[in-house]
């Protein structure tokens, strides 16, 4: 049976629920999981595409096809039946098969490497960037001109036609630099999205045209003492801080080291941070400190404790990377 035929026969039953949620969507932009689900009439193609085993193609559309349900009413399940439009929202094999059919995605944007009259956001010109994505957040660059901003748009629209994804439009926007109010005008019709401002967070961390300033890195020292508070309570061993200081606080800022250059003035507050919980417990910077931070840092062969020197181990990720 499909879709269309079950809500026409059960429609006396649903009819109430549905109605809810269509009113809850209007309001809140958010669909129920239950009857929010995405067509994967792109994953055959692109798995082909990709050169994926046979044997492997087959496995995934075996698991999509098998899929079905059983309603349980009044505390008993109904017989399965068959699901015709696949895989519903929330199923464990879904966030992988998103990530083969945004695959078709990242090969459409790159087509653009192979057209000469295409021009890259001056940035991204020497790399050929046209996109960088992480899952489902995606980055678009492209020359402050309408010609080439059309172009993206007309690789999303048939993005949306082959797989019916597309962007959220309360969650998108558009950040300019160098053109005109006519262009941004135009550009915000094209695409249809709100006008962004930098700075702005991607993954975690602050985008900006900028040297970064103290209220840009106080999310960092924020996170180090929310840590440190929610361990005060505990009573633990100097050994037992240590092992926590080591692992979690590092881990903490590992990500930030391999992206930025922290200022000295803010590695030196996280030590402190650190120094004072191990030696007195608490979230609250103290001078009480039986040795100094970087004698603790050492090896322990040479007397030490071995923890991590952050401003070090900034400069060899940050070197890494870059």
């Amino acid at each position: 049976m499909d879709i269309s035929r079950f809500f026409k026969r059960a429609w006396s039953m649903i009819k109430s629920d549905v109605v809810r949620a269509i009113k809850d969507f209007f309001t809140t932009g958010k669909l129920y999981k239950a009857i929010n689900c995405t067509a994967i009439t792109l994953l055959p193609k692109v798995m082909i595409e990709l050169r994926f085993p046979r044997r492997f193609q087959d496995w995934v559309l075996t698991c999509v096809k098998i899929v079905s349900y059983s309603i349980v009413v009044n505390r008993e399940p109904s017989v399965p039946f068959p699901a015709a439009k696949g895989l519903r929202q929330g199923d464990p094999i879904s966030y992988f098969l998103f990530a083969i059919v945004m695959k078709y995605l990242s090969r459409s944007l790159k087509g653009f490497q192979k057209d000469k009259e295409y021009k890259y956001h001056h940035r991204c010109s020497k790399l050929g960037i046209t996109h960088l994505s992480f899952a489902d957040d995606l980055l678009l660059f492209a020359r402050g001109d309408i010609p080439y901003v059309t172009q993206l748009q007309q690789c999303l629209n048939q993005f949306y036609r082959a797989s019916r994804l597309q962007a959220n439009q309360t969650k998108s926007f558009i950040y300019y630099g160098g053109v005109t109010q006519v262009v941004k005008d135009e550009m915000q019709q094209i695409f249809g999205y709100s006008r962004g401002e930098l700075p702005v967070k991607y993954l975690g961390v602050p985008l900006s045209t900028k040297k970064m300033s103290f209220a840009q890195w106080q999310p960092l020292i924020e996170k180090t003492v929310a840590r440190i508070s929610s361990w005060t309570a505990k009573k633990l061993s100097y050994a037992g801080k240590i092992q926590l200081v080591q692992s979690v606080m590092f881990g903490i800022q590992a990500y930030w080291s391999q992206l930025f250059l922290i200022p000295s003035k803010f590695i030196k507050i996280i030590e402190a941070y650190c120094r004072s919980y191990v030696w007195s417990g608490y979230n609250v910077i103290t001078r009480r400190s039986l040795v100094t931070w970087e004698k603790m840092c050492t090896p322990m062969s040479a007397g030490g404790l071995n923890l991590i020197n952050l401003k070090l181990w900034n400069m060899a990720a940050a070197a890494k990377n870059h």
